[in-house]
């Protein structure tokens, strides 16, 4: 048995990591020089980002607005029947509610506005995003100019996006994914297994689907690595009592965590209005809206009075629209499902705002989203055919297993082109590997064999 109380030594001990490990991180960690012009970049854009929020403002609409102005009614003394069933069709925006009343009452302390506080929160957070983005990319290639240009692309696509601004579950969610991707690389690098290894980007992940329930694909991945990576390990039977105490502990925070926010929006659960998971699927396939939000699908699945009356009209439904489609019929509705999605390079952004969709910074957008997602296939198809001459993989095949499940589960489940925004850098961190390594290391290859001759 591996004794608990050695555990308990290694959580206790892994804030002084840093500063037992000096030698190490000298081997190990990014160049600094680098690393600071990173951070002075970050905070140049975040500035940025402030002079053109402050100077035209955003526009709150939709579910954001909705959590924004329940949180304030909360606040002001309850919500209103609207707002009730809403949140009880709609629990798994009660973290985002909680996060909103939370700024607003910070707000009302200080004196201002709660809405802009939130907004700044969220810019903030996309420049992070972008920030974490550029120190992976660093730590994984050590290349100064695909760390830049990581960072050039990010800086355009996540940190200038106006979504930035808009307090929703997406840009709260925007630096889960990397945050715990980051700290479990250098934990890696730093040769930590077991708990020492995983217990902290899990606990991240943990937070993340408490504001939004995608992030459970960055968990996935982290864990799926770690199974990998268990043949080549040391000690395996106390890794696996290490593994299986990490995940005890990161659903026991999860649990905590849960009923500490319902206690504190003062708003509790109720099965019998929740929307099952079968209503996303059966939404995930209407062909009136490509599988996007359809508010007669909502009706539906609303109109039946206990849970499992709802899964069970669902899924008669999913079997009908299937049957409708058939395979081939399917086969071009996912097409034009997750075309339609991923072609749009504001993230939805531009329906709204740039009417035809015609205007300048929308192609722009679109082009360098297209060039991102070309070359996220290109790692992906590189990783399978060459994937044995890459030292270290874990970045590679954490993107792409992120990529791939959530790719997955926008094909199967309800979908939108705003759902991009969260995992845009995970999408472009895939693509500026799949850039260095078949443009610069394998055209380098190209190049010496051709000098040779």
């Amino acid at each position: 048995m591996y004794p608990f109380h050695s555990i308990l030594i290694e959580v206790i001990k892994y804030p002084t990591q840093n500063v037992m490990c000096k030698d190490e991180m000298k081997k190990t960690s990014i160049n600094f020089e680098t690393r600071k012009i990173i951070y002075i970049l970050t905070a140049v854009a975040f500035g940025l980002q402030l002079l053109v929020f402050f100077k035209y403002g955003v526009n709150y609409s939709g579910d954001a607005k909705v959590v924004l102005d329940s949180a304030q009614n909360q606040l002001d003394g309850g919500l209103n029947y609207y707002e009730i069933i809403y949140f009880l069709n709609n629990p798994n925006n009660l973290g985002m509610l909680y996060i909103d009343m939370v700024f607003l009452k910070i707000g009302g302390l200080f004196g201002i506005s709660g809405k802009m506080l939130l907004s700044v929160v969220g810019m903030l957070l996309a420049a992070v995003a972008t920030a974490l983005l550029s120190l992976i990319i660093h730590e994984t290639l050590n290349n100064k100019v695909i760390t830049y240009i990581g960072f050039a692309i990010s800086v355009f696509m996540v940190t200038f996006n106006p979504w930035c601004a808009v307090p929703y579950t997406d840009v709260f969610s925007v630096c889960i994914p990397l945050g715990a991707l980051y700290l479990y690389i250098k934990n890696k690098k730093l040769g930590k297994t077991g708990l020492r290894r995983m217990i902290f980007p899990l606990l991240i992940t943990v937070v993340g689907l408490c504001i939004k329930p995608t992030n459970i694909f960055t968990m996935v991945a982290i864990v799926l690595i770690e199974l990998f990576s268990y043949r080549s390990e040391s000690k395996k039977k106390s890794l696996i009592i290490q593994w299986v105490l990490t995940l005890v502990i990161s659903f026991v925070v999860y649990t905590i965590l849960i009923h500490a926010m319902q206690y504190g929006v003062g708003f509790k659960k109720n099965e019998a209005y929740e929307k099952p998971w079968t209503h996303y699927a059966m939404m995930g396939l209407n062909t009136e809206k490509y599988g996007r939000y359809n508010a007669r699908d909502d009706e539906y699945t609303n109109s039946f009075a206990s849970k499992k009356a709802k899964e069970e009209a669902n899924i008669q439904e999913i079997e009908n629209r299937l049957d409708d489609m058939g395979l081939e019929g399917y086969v071009e509705f996912g097409s034009k499902k997750i075309y339609g999605a991923y072609k749009d390079g504001t993230y939805a952004w531009g329906i709204w705002t740039e009417g035809d969709g015609n205007l300048p910074m929308k192609r722009i957008r679109d082009i360098v989203w297209g060039w991102v997602l070309i070359f996220a296939k290109i790692e992906m198809i590189y990783l399978v055919v060459r994937g044995k001459k890459i030292s270290d993989k874990t970045t590679d095949v954490s993107g792409v297993m992120i990529c791939l499940m959530y790719g997955a589960y926008l094909l199967i489940f309800e979908i939108g082109a705003r759902y991009l925004y969260m995992y845009s850098p995970i999408y472009i961190l895939t693509g500026v590997l799949g850039a260095y390594r078949v443009i610069y290391k394998e055209g380098k290859n190209v190049l010496a064999r051709l000098q040779k001759k």
